[in-house]
């Protein structure tokens, strides 16, 4: 069971708070187009092709997870991020029904509490930043202990972002040394949290006693019905789990397959490089990837098939 805060890290949160309380005073009266110039340099700056190269393999480098080539191509998710963005109005009216005779005004949320996840650390942070300053609002960000470097140096550069363009630095902050209960604490303080993480980290939001927004580890379940277009819906599970090892938040979880076109899907994917497993080998995964207590083991997180494979006790040919 986790510890409970110590005296100095709820000393840190509080002066953590503190300063961003101060520097959303000086953004609250931002127009709508002072907000997108700043989405703008955000997206721009982090979604640079040298920068956020150089952000995704020291993400890769120091977490020990994904893949160093195919994590750079992730950039492109911030430029989708700040288009859908900067399609959505996000100060003053943002809605007249004069049929029902609603008028709808957005007003920030407050400070928000960052939890960030180990597999994303280079773009989860761009990605709230874009959304946090469209809506005014201030974020603290707090990394995974894994990949504590990388998160700190994003927030360094979103900071650098906002001072040039005369904003105050403390609209973004990031916690040096992360532990549980300093996420805790600043969960309790913070007016929502935004966490992506293990089960019990996103337990521990939704018992913050704050508004909260939990995603826990896995990702979705593809449906492939008899209406699919087989090989495309192949090549798209292919692509999914190779590039960055399918650690993205968008990469296929796992396929659910119609019985009527089952056997021609799982043709086309062994046709596509993959590798259909014996119950043996299954067996052997299952040993290999989870503990005794069925939590997943953390080396095993998005891994090459082939070295997965060959730490159960089989081998695959790589793709």
């Amino acid at each position: 069971m986790a510890r409970n805060s110590s005296t100095d890290e709820q000393a840190l949160a509080e002066a953590m708070v503190a300063r961003a309380r101060v520097a959303m005073a000086a953004i609250a009266d931002y127009d709508q187009a002072r907000v997108d110039r700043l989405a703008q340099a955000i997206g721009w700056a982090l979604g640079h092709e040298t920068t956020f190269g150089r952000l995704a393999r020291m993400s890769v480098d120091e977490s020990g997870i994904g893949d160093r080539e195919g994590r750079v191509t992730k950039r492109f998710k911030i430029h989708g991020i700040l288009r859908d963005a900067l399609r959505s109005p996000s100060v003053g009216v943002i809605e007249d029904d004069p049929v029902k005779g609603i008028v709808k005004y957005a007003k920030p949320a407050g400070v928000i509490a960052s939890i960030v996840p180990m597999t994303n650390p280079e773009l989860t942070p761009p990605g709230t930043a874009i959304y946090a300053i469209k809506a005014r609002d201030a974020v603290i960000f707090s990394p995974h202990p894994r990949t504590r470097r990388t998160t700190n140096e994003v927030v360094r550069i979103l900071r650098e972002v906002m001072e040039r363009e005369d904003v105050p630095a403390d609209v973004f902050q990031c916690v040096e040394e992360p532990t549980i209960p300093l996420a805790q604490e600043l969960m309790a303080r913070c007016d929502l949290t935004l966490a992506t993480g293990g089960a019990a980290m996103v337990r521990a939001a939704y018992s913050s006693g704050k508004p909260a927004f939990g995603v826990g580890g896995g990702n979705s379940t593809m449906v492939i019905d008899e209406t699919a277009d087989i090989a495309e819906a192949a090549r798209n599970t292919r692509l999914s789990k190779t590039s960055d090892h399918g650690s993205g938040c968008s990469a296929d979880g796992n396929l659910l397959i119609d019985h009527r076109i089952y056997d021609a899907v799982v043709a086309r994917l062994r046709a596509e490089g993959g590798h259909l497993a014996t119950a043996e080998e299954k067996a052997l995964l299952q040993r290999a990837m989870w503990d005794d207590d069925g939590t997943r083991i953390v080396a095993t997180v998005a891994q090459p098939a082939p070295k997965l494979a060959a730490g159960a006790g089989f081998a695959v040919c790589r793709l």
